[in-house]
């Protein structure tokens, strides 16, 4: 089994367990908010974005947020987060493939 589909099967299983929980919500998350910059109108990337947390979390403070990740289910359940909390629009999440 390769680390891709190990990753991928992590997520689905984590994210089925308990499908309400957002990542955001985590103590890493809220500590990494609180000493974030003014994002407004910046171009930001984060690599291994997994389910996207802090790609969403810049989106609502307009800046264009693009996040890459090789997980398909992480992406997947990042995509149905944005819509969720209504930020589709301006989170970008793409697959690499290694």
């Amino acid at each position: 089994m390769t680390l891709q589909t190990e990753y991928y099967m992590w997520h689905t299983k984590y994210h089925d367990l308990d499908p309400a929980n957002d990542d955001t919500s985590s103590s890493w998350y809220l500590w990494v908010a609180q000493r974030m910059i003014d994002v407004r109108g910046l171009r930001t990337l984060e690599v291994a974005c997994g389910r996207g947390g802090f790609v969403r979390a810049l989106a609502p403070k307009w800046a264009d947020a693009y996040g890459l990740d090789f997980s398909r289910a992480a992406l997947r359940i990042g995509y149905e987060q944005s819509l969720k909390f209504r930020v589709a629009r301006s989170v970008f999440l793409r697959i690499h493939t290694v």
